[in-house]
């Protein structure tokens, strides 16, 4: 399923995601470490080659958006809303022929955010354009999925790029949301208010218990005596 988009081309000049690399302790610079750290154009990586088993594959990770812990990144689903994607490489070797970049909707359904040139590193995805069939939009967790020519399931390839399913959003309709019931199920800002809400909630129950119980023993005393 497809839907507007604007995208980036690559350029030269892109910077090594830390996150994304290795945990071999192998330096994250030198001429054998792939594109971008071997400071060569994106534009002169060959389409095709194959390589040595020592060689890293290349792994790719979102500059925009990002999460923080636990808390995802959060979109209205408007006609005038758009979420920006933008992603780098690391131990890159093999330039990518084309790019797609789905969605995986709390309904199972895949929304294809793009697809694209290889050179692409950006892409802007109008959630007003989404198309209603076979299913619209819904409150939830979106799980992105960028893939080259080979599709998402590319098995390990030393030097090409990995599939990269590390990042998810959250979409929420604001005519239907309410911060403490929603109908659907699937709303995200409830999860993000749960903590507070509990405490609100939680707070005048225990003021009440404590004053029934203070006033109980008060008169038992007083039977008592």
């Amino acid at each position: 399923m497809s839907s507007g988009f604007t995208s980036t081309l690559a350029s030269a000049t892109a910077t090594p995601a830390a996150s994304s690399m290795p945990s071999s302790g192998a330096s994250a610079t030198g001429p054998n470490q792939g594109y971008p750290a071997n400071g060569e154009a994106f534009s002169n990586l060959p389409t095709s080659a194959s390589f040595g088993n020592t060689v890293y594959p290349g792994y790719v990770s979102f500059v925009t958006p990002t999460r923080s812990d636990s808390v995802y990144p959060l979109y209205p689903i408007t006609a005038n809303s758009n979420v920006t994607f933008r992603w780098q490489y690391t131990y890159l070797r093999v330039r990518p022929i084309s790019l797609t970049l789905d969605a995986v909707g709390p309904n199972s359904v895949t929304y294809t955010v793009s697809a694209m040139d290889g050179n692409a590193t950006e892409v802007i995805w109008n959630l007003g354009s989404v198309p209603t069939q076979p299913a619209p939009l819904m409150n939830g967790y979106y799980r992105l999925q960028l893939y080259d020519q080979r599709g998402i399931s590319a098995s390990y390839s030393p030097g090409w790029m990995m599939p990269c399913t590390t990042m998810s959003i959250a979409l929420y309709t604001p005519d239907f949301y309410d911060p403490y019931t929603t109908m659907s199920g699937y709303c995200p800002l409830c999860f993000y208010n749960a903590g507070q809400s509990f405490h609100e909630s939680l707070t005048p129950i225990v003021i009440t218990l404590s004053i029934a119980v203070l006033s109980s023993v008060i008169l038992l005393v007083n039977i008592l005596h």
